[in-house]
């Protein structure tokens, strides 16, 4: 019998994980499409909505409906960009950061339990060619 493609392996990964994600965050009101873009703000000043969008690989149309739940949350604001007024740019609030703060414990959390018999070396090894890999399909012209 074959080995399962790896990319149908990814593909149970990411669906697994979004699920415990979804699951451990419930509590807080967060998913993990919410908190993947809360975590893609933190640390910038801010982003346009479009390139949340791009980072995610989703129409714009398709993170707008997180984005506005951020921002009836309380957890992001959107303002004009003062050189294009046509681009929102998106940062997070001062609840927004402590929120993901507490999220930050959980994710490290189910990291260390789905990591629990790998060690250090192979999930560095593992990490840099998710890395890799990542960035040769985001450099793919059908992105």
């Amino acid at each position: 019998m074959a080995s399962p493609r790896t990319i149908y392996l990814l593909s149970r990964l990411h669906y697994a994980l979004r699920k415990k994600i979804d699951s451990k965050l419930a509590a807080s009101k967060l998913t993990a499409v919410k908190y993947t873009v809360m975590s893609m703000l933190r640390g910038r000043k801010s982003l346009s909505s479009a390139e949340i969008s791009r980072r995610y690989s989703v129409t714009p149309q398709s993170m707008n409906e997180t984005i506005c739940a951020l921002e009836r949350s309380n957890l992001i604001t959107k303002e004009e960009n003062p050189d294009n007024k046509r681009i929102l740019l998106v940062s997070l609030t001062p609840m927004g950061h402590d929120l993901l703060g507490r999220c930050d414990k959980i994710i490290d959390q189910i990291e260390t339990e789905i990591f629990s018999g790998v060690n250090r070396t192979d999930i560095d090894q593992f990490r840099n060619t998710l890395q890799a890999v990542n960035k040769a399909a985001m450099s793919s012209p059908e992105n």
